[in-house]
């Protein structure tokens, strides 16, 4: 089905075009479009044979009425054919990237899983409070939509529905399935194996001879006593959403207050003119410090107040800087970087850094390397670029292809195109970009 379906690239669906073919697997297939409005928005498709489309098609209608700000939005949905095949269809929100993605690069820490429960928890209390099950809690469905992280509801079904027939089980379906009907429960356990997923980059097993999984015993608290109770063989023990977020709260360690530095006496009159000068020159050096230190704070090494996935952020479409400048929050460094073999960087009259907010920047462990080839005309103007190394993210990619478009090299007296490979490597604290001249 993905063979065929890709093939429907640049064909509409409800007057929505077919952009590109994100994937998919045997049941749907899916593409990146726009909307009305000129935002992006993904179509998934779902062969309308048999019954199973009209009972994913009326799932789909009941999800829509879901709306939460960590719930990935559904716009419509209804029933098309192309190239003689009938297909069922949902236009979702577009997100940038997904936990899926992240963890083949590194496990989250600590803190980025405590940042991630608090909204996945939040919008998940939200549906089993109407009723619904999310039904499909894996890495894949934490997703970072703008700067928010959102839960995919593509697959929420309402409490009580029994499993399809014909659903295959997958290593996030509790050990009930499918003898029991859909409930909150089974949420629960989907999210204690994908807790531990995301802390270990390991699916936890528990075909053991108690038949209980097994919690590793690295597993930081408190996620190790949140897994111990999301992953009960009876339903009935599982803890609920509200019990989760309490221990949450119950875990945040209170900060320890230092007590008031005794305060000076003041100084005789006798002392005055000794001490003045000293007091003067101490105010000083404190105003040169915090000068300083405001400059390292604006330079993006704030801790975030509402870090989300740890998936870039984007920034509101009115605030985005042109493609290639500087955020000016940010300021990246340039950092130098050894020359490579047929480099002149003479030849580069102006490198354009990727625009990540410090927000993203933040996110980067260790060092990201990103290579775009870019093919340069006789005037010195990028007319193509192709991304020969894409690095772990998708956001990361984008920016650093938009950057390449934006370099200008000195023109040359040949006609011919010329042909360069743009070096950008991501870290923490900034990023460094050179150019590499290609020979063949």
């Amino acid at each position: 089905m993905i063979e065929a379906t890709k093939q429907l690239e640049g064909q509409f669906v409800a007057k929505l075009p077919l952009r590109r073919h994100l994937g998919g697997d045997d049941s749907k297939s899916v593409f990146l479009t726009e909307r009305s409005d000129g935002s992006k928005a993904v179509i998934k498709l779902v062969s309308a044979e048999g019954l199973q489309a009209e009972k994913k098609l009326s799932q789909w209608k009941r999800a829509a009425e879901l709306s939460h700000p960590h719930l990935l939005r559904l716009f419509e949905m209804g029933r098309c054919e192309l190239s003689g095949s009938k297909y069922v269809y949902a236009v979702q929100e577009y997100a940038d990237e997904n936990l899926s993605e992240v963890l083949p690069e590194r496990a989250l820490d600590p803190e980025e899983v405590r940042q991630t429960l608090g909204p996945a928890l939040d919008a998940l209390g939200y549906m089993h409070g109407k009723g619904f099950v999310s039904g499909a809690l894996k890495p894949s469905n934490f997703l970072a939509a703008m700067d928010q992280l959102k839960l995919a509801t593509d697959g929420a079904r309402q409490a009580g529905e029994s499993y399809g027939k014909n659903e295959q089980r997958s290593p996030y379906d509790p050990p009930e399935k499918p003898a029991a009907p859909l409930s909150a429960s089974a949420d629960i356990w989907s999210l204690g194996i994908t807790l531990i997923e995301v802390l270990t980059r390991r699916v936890p097993s528990w075909e053991t001879p108690s038949g209980e999984p097994v919690i590793p015993a690295s597993l930081p608290e408190p996620f190790r006593e949140i897994a111990r109770n999301c992953l009960r063989r009876d339903p009935n023990a599982r803890w609920t959403v509200p019990q989760i977020v309490d221990h949450l709260k119950r875990s945040v360690q209170p900060v320890k207050k230092e007590p008031p530095a005794p305060v000076p006496e003041a100084p005789t009159n006798r002392s005055y003119g000794k001490i003045l000068p000293i007091a003067v020159a101490t105010l000083i050096v404190i105003v040169i410090l915090a000068m300083l230190l405001g400059r390292r704070s604006s330079s993006g090494n704030s801790t975030p107040t509402n870090a989300v996935l740890p998936v870039p952020p984007a920034e509101p479409p009115d605030k985005l800087p042109k493609p290639g400048a500087a955020h000016p929050a940010q300021q990246p460094a340039i950092a130098p970087r050894s020359p490579q073999a047929g480099t002149n960087q003479a030849d580069v009259l102006h490198q354009a850094l990727p625009n990540i907010s410090p927000s993203a920047q933040r996110t980067i462990r260790g060092k990201i390397k990103l290579r775009v080839r870019v093919h340069v005309n006789q005037t010195g103007n990028v007319t193509r670029a192709d991304m020969v190394s894409a690095g772990p993210s998708r956001y990361f990619a984008r920016l650093a292809m938009e950057a390449a478009q934006d370099w200008k090299f000195v023109p040359s007296t040949q006609s011919a195109e010329r042909r360069w490979m743009l070096h950008f490597d991501l870290t923490r604290q900034g990023t460094a970009a050179s150019a590499e001249a290609l020979t063949k």
